[in-house]
């Protein structure tokens, strides 16, 4: 090659790079405000003053709040296959790496729930598309998280960014399936000795037939494995039999805690919610999500029922309806898990909501009532969360650590603009292809304060 055309190539490489850099800056400017923006907007919903707010609110925030916004929104796109090719994958980790990441298109993984069941978000999501329905089959994002930590806030106002980004997000809690007041106390009396069957919350309590229809209706998908059918959840008589809109809406149940004297029944179905448009967002949250039934001679199982002076039988009956709720599990798409080092903060958690409730002048438990509502879950806590974590941690295993997922921060200056910011803030990760994926399970380490862990 002549020296001019040498010439003329190297500085037709330094002006392709100056554009890269420049368009790199304009996003990461953009991302940057985009930040800001919902930062801004998070404090005006919660009450917060930016010139006032405590160390304590921040970390709230920057560390927990944006992240898992941003999480989700990069999920949402990710799930529309706008966040990779299938030829893209090809040039990432190898398949065993980019199964435990994997959630952009054309990206094959193996099933990642914290079980090991969930897979490919876009792929899922399109293979539920059963109905005909033109709008794209929605994500659904399970929560765990303990108790008292501060889930329902964190939900609502994930549920609020996302309508206010134009993304309709539906809220479903694990709650709302509970048996109801009939059954649970059949199920109280069928086993009359165990104490962790005498109220609802542990596994064994809810109506998991509901819970599957119910999510089957929301993401169009109804494959006949589930008792019943999806149908019925359609308001009836519905507007017009001929209105497509009123094909869409599916009835939600409801539960109310406070009926039969605080005992709990299932709301009347006049009371459910109706959701008339099909979602792009299933948020389903639950202190016990996540759970995986362990094999009867598991020195945990044995452990965690003896911690509290109960015997293996009483968790042993939990453990057994354990095993059903895994069919509730493969609908799930992606998982965000709160993790506590310290199960034991729920008793101090609950306690403090409830004294804020009779201090309000609403009916709350006492300090003793509290500390035996909340040790008929303890069990399950030290039994399978060590399990759940663990499967986190697995899920991680082998991929380049570029950063830490369990201390989460405010967005650093990048050269890929917003997904940058996305990766380097998220615990999501730039594979070798250059491709940002967002993790499949993201966890976030919760202290005593129910603030982040850094």
């Amino acid at each position: 090659m002549s020296a001019t055309k040498t010439s003329k190539h190297n500085d037709s490489a330094q002006h392709q790079q100056q554009q890269q850099r420049r368009r790199g800056d304009a996003d990461d400017e953009h991302a940057q405000e985009d930040w800001r923006s919902a930062a801004a907007d998070l404090a005006a919903s919660l009450g917060i003053d930016p010139l006032t707010s405590t160390e304590a609110q921040h970390r709230r925030v920057f560390h927990l709040y944006l992240p898992v916004y941003f999480w989700l929104e990069l999920l949402l796109r990710q799930s529309r296959g706008s966040a990779a090719s299938p030829s893209s994958s090809s040039s990432s980790k190898s398949s065993s790496s980019s199964s435990t990441r994997g959630v952009a298109a054309g990206v094959p993984t193996a099933n990642t729930h914290p079980r090991s069941s969930g897979g490919d978000v876009s792929k899922r999501a399109r293979a539920r598309s059963n109905s005909g329905s033109n709008k794209e089959p929605p994500v659904v994002v399970g929560i765990n998280a303990p108790q008292g930590c501060g889930k329902t806030t964190i939900v609502s106002e994930m549920q609020r960014m996302l309508e206010n980004a134009g993304h309709h997000c539906v809220v479903m809690s694990i709650d709302d399936f509970y048996l109801t007041g009939t059954e649970q106390d059949a199920l109280a009396a069928r086993f009359p000795t165990n104490p962790l069957l005498q109220v609802r919350g542990n596994a064994g309590t809810h109506d998991l037939a509901l819970a599957l229809r119910t999510i089957r209706a929301l993401t169009r998908r109804d494959d006949g494995t589930s008792d019943g059918d999806s149908r019925d959840l359609r308001p009836s008589p519905p507007s017009s039999a001929e209105d497509p809109a009123a094909q869409d809406c599916v009835r939600v149940p409801r539960y109310d805690k406070s009926a039969r004297g605080g005992k709990g029944d299932r709301a009347p179905e006049g009371e459910w919610s109706v959701v008339s448009t099909p979602p792009d967002v299933l948020l389903l949250e639950g202190w016990m999500l996540g759970f995986e039934a362990l094999p009867d001679d598991s020195p945990l199982l044995l452990s965690a029922a003896e911690a509290d002076g109960g015997t293996s039988d009483g968790l042993g009956a939990v453990n057994t309806f354990l095993e059903d709720y895994q069919s509730l599990h493969d609908e799930v798409d992606a998982w965000l898990v709160l993790k506590t080092a310290e199960p034991e903060m729920v008793f101090e958690w609950r306690a403090e909501a409830e004294r804020r409730m009779r201090e309000a002048g609403r009916p709350g438990m006492s300090d003793e009532e509290v500390r035996d509502f909340c040790s008929r879950y303890m069990p399950a806590y030290r039994a399978y969360l060590p399990g759940l974590y663990g499967r986190c941690r697995a899920a991680d295993a082998g991929v380049d650590e570029s950063t830490d997922g369990d201390r989460l921060g405010q967005p650093t200056q990048g050269d890929g603009g917003r997904d940058d910011v996305v990766q380097e803030s998220l615990g999501s990760r730039k594979l070798t292809s250059g491709v940002v994926r967002a993790r499949q399970t993201l966890v976030i380490e919760v202290g005593r304060d129910r603030n982040p862990v850094l």
